[in-house]
């Protein structure tokens, strides 16, 4: 095991409260600027902060913090905190012309949980605003958001959008269509009326949330089937296990499992909560999951599920005005450099370029793959 497993394996222990004396002892022996950048990468660095710094965390046998990794820490918790502190404000800022212009609209992700999910709302850092509202609802969505000061970027498989206001550094992604669906109309009959939805464990009364299956569901997705093998962060893992953890009592399994097979996401299901409780010791019925394992046998593999873009494009593009589907295509085949450089890593880095050629041969093989 390499000396990133370790660290690995170390935050997950610390993470999820599972230290055993083993661990304690380890983490006295070695240079915590190491987890300290880990945590960062992960997407966890608040909440390292958080278990490293509470009350109990002395007599639970944790040594020392190094002055120099707790001030990173600490560093990393305040920026948390303020970056939140305005993409929230500018989530009710958004929620609200939505509303006044009729569309219906559910937060995912960090949108969300950190306010709904986290005790605290610095423990969930975000990027960005994600939102999903209904195809035929679109078009009003986008014209809601811009009265708000944001301009359209791109449109790929979402349309992605950023303030204009100087001094902010905002993004709101507004999904209509999740990948790989087998059946999109599925998904939108049982979650399209949005009024009888109910809240989350521990959400705010006045925000109302599709169930935690919805939730369940797209995370996984969105973990798997967009991240896994490129940039599956722990805090994703997280969000899984502590959504799981806050309605352990009330989550209907069959139904999650019933509705996962109506959506073609069994596999990205099964590996994302395999992968929770791996990491973070999420508390899954051991049947349950062995029943979901064996329709998984059964399926393509998440590969085969990923390049499979042609329907989700045609899917996407069904609902845009002609102009938005060329800005779509256009996005769709030159994406930013900054995402060529993230997406493939060329060594020498100046090598860049040729990631579009690599990016065109991706989408004929995906294209490919939908006809046999």
């Amino acid at each position: 095991m390499s000396e990133r497993d370790d660290l690995y394996l170390i935050l997950c222990k610390l993470l999820s409260g599972n230290m055993d004396q083993e661990t304690r002892a380890a983490l006295a022996g070695f240079d915590w600027r190491h987890l300290v950048k880990l945590a960062q990468a992960e997407g966890v660095a608040p909440l390292l902060f958080c278990i490293l710094t509470k009350e109990n965390a002395p007599a639970a046998g944790f040594p020392a913090i190094p002055s120099s990794a707790l001030k990173i820490l600490t560093m990393a918790y305040y920026q948390s905190a303020a970056n939140n502190l305005l993409l929230l404000t500018e989530l009710d800022r958004i929620l609200k012309a939505l509303a006044q212009a009729n569309v219906a609209v559910i937060p995912l992700k960090g949108a969300l949980l950190a306010r709904a999910i986290y005790s605290d709302v610095a423990l969930r850092p975000m990027n960005d605003l994600d939102l999903w509202v209904l195809p035929q609802q679109v078009g009003a969505a986008l014209q809601a958001i811009q009265t708000c000061g944001y301009s359209i970027q791109k449109i790929i498989y979402h349309a992605v959008l950023q303030s204009d206001r100087s001094g902010q550094n905002v993004t709101v992604e507004l999904h209509w269509l999740f990948p790989a669906l087998r059946d999109p109309a599925v998904l939108f009959k049982t979650f399209g009326r949005l009024a009888s939805q109910e809240p989350l464990a521990q959400s705010n009364q006045s925000l109302r949330v599709a169930p935690v299956t919805f939730h369940l569901l797209y995370l996984a997705a969105h973990l798997m089937l967009q991240h896994a093998g490129e940039a599956a962060r722990l805090i994703w893992y997280y969000d899984l296990d502590i959504l799981i953890r806050q309605n352990l009592q009330t989550l209907d399994w069959d139904a999650l499992r019933q509705l996962a097979a109506a959506l073609g996401w069994t596999t990205p299901l099964y590996w994302a909560l395999a992968g929770a409780q791996e990491r973070l010791q999420t508390p899954l019925p051991s049947a349950w999951l062995a029943s979901l394992a064996a329709s998984v046998a059964t399926l393509p593999t998440l590969e085969s599920i990923r390049l499979n873009q042609r329907r989700w494009l045609q899917q996407a593009a069904s609902v845009l005005s002609w102009a938005e589907r060329w800005r779509m295509t256009f996005s769709f085949l030159f994406p930013a450099p900054e995402y060529l450089r993230w997406r493939f890593q060329f060594h020498p880095a100046w090598l860049w370029p040729l990631g579009y050629l690599q990016r065109w041969i991706e989408i004929v093989r995906g294209w490919r793959h939908t006809f046999e």
